[in-house]
């Protein structure tokens, strides 16, 4: 995500706030099967443009800020 927000200089702030490697008392908070099922979890979803609406990745991380 870093590395795309460097080339994406609209995205700096936005998708590279979150650190996935995030430790708290020495233990990860988000650990590799949970990030894992996320990502399997999204990945069968249809998010082309013709699926969704526009924006709808910018408005669901927005979202999940929020949560």
């Amino acid at each position: 995500m870093r590395a795309i927000a460097r080339e994406n200089p609209l995205l700096q702030g936005i998708i590279d706030r979150v650190d996935f490697n995030a430790t708290t008392h020495g233990q990860r908070d988000l650990d590799d099967d949970r990030l894992s099922n996320l990502i399997e979890a999204i990945s069968t979803k249809r998010l082309g443009l013709d699926d969704v609406e526009a924006d709808i990745i910018g408005k669901s991380y927005e979202y999940l800020i929020r949560k």
